[in-house]
Formats: structure tokens, sequence, C-alpha cells
């Protein structure tokens, strides 16, 4: 059953599989096998039903993955984050300056991941036969303060009926992107709205009212299209429907966006988050299940090089709306090429590199001990990626126990190779480094 399809939205979502025969080889495959802590999601209603039809599937990779998703809206859901109460953070907008400032102030550092497009769909009920189409300025001037009470009063033709609006609430990312990019900030939205953080509150209540239009993610629409019909959007180029090809042909505008997931850097250190991330970003067929739009594959390759360098930071903070991801990763390259990023692990043989850190290495407490353990958690998090691969490929027991003893000597000498090597004041020992003193 795929519960992502009609994800529970009161209280929380527990995915937690357990396969005895796979737990038992994942435990010889990972030097560090202990117990993974249950992951906790917090934030989006919009990124929730990706965050469960992921989890689900790769429960199936990883027997010890356990998830509890909460979706409560993208603000509270960074409040979740900077208070350090969540795992994982969905969002249908960036975060904020306002947050930003927060993350610096509680010296949080946290990694930004677009995971997929959404069309913000404005939606109508099914019975309605004239409201086909509307202008940005046409939504504007009804969700604004002082607007249009009765659908005559927003277009000639229109019926004399009584609008009946429903929207995001608050702590809604869709509600500040919706706010940005139709009301505008010069405005406020109208009392009279019915808001809810719940997009199946807003489904039902566009699905009782012939005369009511509301707004929320492309994927409530598809899972709903018996009971709600989608209304095209004029920008000055003429109707516009929500759907993949719009998107990515950046026809569908102002209402098409980047959703993200958000992790703390304190967090790299698990190997399940690390994993989970990284299956996430593989598998576009799973975004695209529950509705969404897949990034493209060199869109991809670029955000999980940033993952992989352990990027922090927000590239998205402030960006005007329309902006395409491609234009703020141009954005980002520009503005960071001076400065010098983390060097991304070195290019090993991929059966070598897994299970590189099976010796422990004792704590390096010198001038660059952060950088030392972080090269250590790269390995250890790679480690877990072999157990995904050799799983998926169907290895026999002989086979993965012939691959493990080969490793695990590689390993050991690369551990001793990181407890050896001689540390001067202010330098640090490179994964690169390290690999080249283990030959």
């Amino acid at each position: 059953m795929r519960s992502s399809h009609r994800p529970r939205r009161s209280g929380f979502s527990s995915i937690d599989r357990t396969s005895t025969m796979r737990l038992c080889l994942l435990a010889s495959l990972t030097v560090y096998a202990a117990a993974a802590d249950t992951i906790i999601y917090d934030g989006s209603s919009t990124v929730y039903p990706i965050i469960v039809a992921a989890a689900e599937s790769y429960a199936d990779v990883d027997p010890r993955f356990s998830l509890e998703a909460k979706p409560t809206g993208s603000t509270a859901g960074f409040r979740s984050m900077l208070a350090r109460s969540c795992t994982i953070n969905g969002a249908s907008r960036a975060i904020n300056a306002k947050e930003l400032k927060a993350a610096e102030e509680a010296k949080l550092e946290f990694i930004e991941v677009p995971v997929a497009f959404d069309a913000l769909s404005v939606v109508a009920n099914p019975r309605n036969p004239w409201l086909k189409d509307l202008k940005v300025t046409e939504l504007q001037a009804l969700y604004s303060t002082g607007g249009a009470l009765s659908w005559k009063a927003v277009r000639n033709g229109f019926p004399d009926a009584k609008v009946a609006l429903f929207g995001a609430g608050s702590d809604s990312g869709t509600y500040d992107y919706f706010q940005e990019a139709v009301v505008t900030k010069e405005r406020k939205f109208r009392s009279d709205i019915v808001v809810s953080e719940d997009d199946h509150v807003l489904v039902q209540g566009v699905a009782a009212d012939v005369n009511a239009i509301g707004y929320m993610g492309l994927a409530y629409l598809i899972e709903n299209a018996q009971v709600l019909k989608a209304v095209a959007i004029d920008n000055g180029k003429g109707p516009v429907m929500p759907t993949k090809e719009t998107v990515l042909d950046g026809s569908y505008v102002p209402l098409s966006r980047p959703i993200f997931v958000y992790v703390r850097l304190e967090n790299m250190s698990r190997p399940d988050i690390a994993g989970f991330i990284n299956y996430l970003l593989d598998k576009p067929e799973i975004i695209e299940s529950v509705g969404y739009v897949a990034l493209p594959s060199s869109m991809r390759s670029e955000i999980k090089a940033r993952f992989a360098k352990r990027t922090t930071g927000s590239i998205f903070s402030g960006i005007a709306v329309g902006t395409t991801l491609a234009q703020a990763m141009g954005v980002e390259s520009r503005a960071e090429a001076p400065k010098s990023a983390v060097p991304a692990a070195p290019a090993v043989p991929a059966v070598v590199a897994p299970l590189a850190a099976a010796k422990s290495a004792p704590a390096w407490s010198g001038p660059s001990g952060a950088k030392y353990q972080q090269d250590l958690e790269r390995l250890r998090a790679a480690s877990l990626d072999l157990a995904r691969r050799s799983l998926e490929d169907g290895a026999t027991v002989e086979e993965i126990a012939k691959r493990t003893s080969e490793l695990k000597q590689q390993a050991d000498a690369l551990a001793d190779a990181f407890r050896s090597a001689p540390r001067t004041s202010g330098s640090g020992l490179s994964l690169a480094e390290a690999a080249a003193l283990a030959k």
C-alpha cells in the first residue's frame, strides 16, 4: 500500500520495516552497524507525500531505516529545525532572512536540497462550467484585502454568485509563496478566506461548493482529480495549465517553484540520513509517482555534488519569484567562485570507497578537527551506499563476504594512515592525503 498517495495528516505517520535476513547481511557490511535512530520529518505538507513515498521504498534498502513524518507546514518545520527537534525539514519555499538570522544566532549550519518542482495549482469545483482560466491580476483581486465578493465583479460574463475562497494557512510555505507571487508584499490576504495547513481540508472545501476556488500543490490536484479541476493561469501570454511540460519549459509562471528538504550539518554523521537523501535524489520516479515534476538529471547531478561536499547555506533565500533552479545555481557559482569549497571525495574505485572507515580512527582535536571528522563521516556514509548497492545487485552472501574482506583490509590501512599521519598547526589530513598514505 502506498500511503503517500493519501497521506495521513493528523499526528505522525510511522514507517519502520525490518527484515531479519537483510539486517544481518547489512550488519556484516557496515562496521558502524549501530541501529539508526528514527528520522523525524517536520514541515511542508507539499513535500510530505514525497518523503513518505521515498521512505516506504528506502525501508526495503536499509531495513534499519525508520521515519516519523508530521506535515505541519514549512514555517513550522523551520521552527522545528531551528529548535533542533526534527531531523529533516521539508519546505515549499526557501528559508527566509529571519530564519537565516535565527540559524546564525543558534550556530546552526544546514544543507539546502532542492528535490522537485511543483506547479502550485489553482483549483475549482468541476461542476463549475464557466471558470476555466484566470489572469494573475484577477487572482490577486480575489485573494487580496478589498477584493471581489462576487464572481461577476472579477470578470464580465461570470455569474453574480458569491466567491468562496480557500487557501493555505500562515504556517505553510505555500501561503508565503502565493503571497509573494500573486498577492504581493504590498497587499494583504483578505480575512474571509478559509485557511488550513492541511491540503485535504482545502480539497473538501472546494469539492463541496460550486463557486469555490483554492490553491495547493500539484500532487493534491492529481490525487483528487475526480473532485477538483485545474484553472489555467494567464500571466500575460495566454492561459497555461499546470503540467510537467509547462513547469519544465518555464511557461507556467509565476506559480511553478522548486521544493526542498533541509538537513542540519550536525546530523550528517548519521549514515541513514545521508543515504536517504541520496536515494531520494537518485529516484525521480518516486517524485513523479506522487504527482510532482522530477528535476532533470543534469540538475540532480549538480545538487548531489553540493550535497556530497556538505555545502551549507541557502542559494534560494531572497531569490525573486520566477527564478529558475538553473539560474539560482548559476548565481551560486558566481558568488562562490573565489571561495575555497570543501573538496569532494577523490575518485576511487566504486568497490573500494564504501567500507573505508572499517577500523575506528581516534578523534583528532587539533585545529582542523572538524575537517578530519567530516572526512570520516563521508566514508561512513559511503559504507551504507555499498550495502544498498549490494542488496540491489542481488549479491550472494559468499560474494558479499569476499568483497567485505578485501575492503576491510584497505579500510584498516586507510584508518591507520589517519591515525599516524603527521599534523601541523593549522593543517589537516584530507581524504586524498590519507588515501595516498594508505597505498
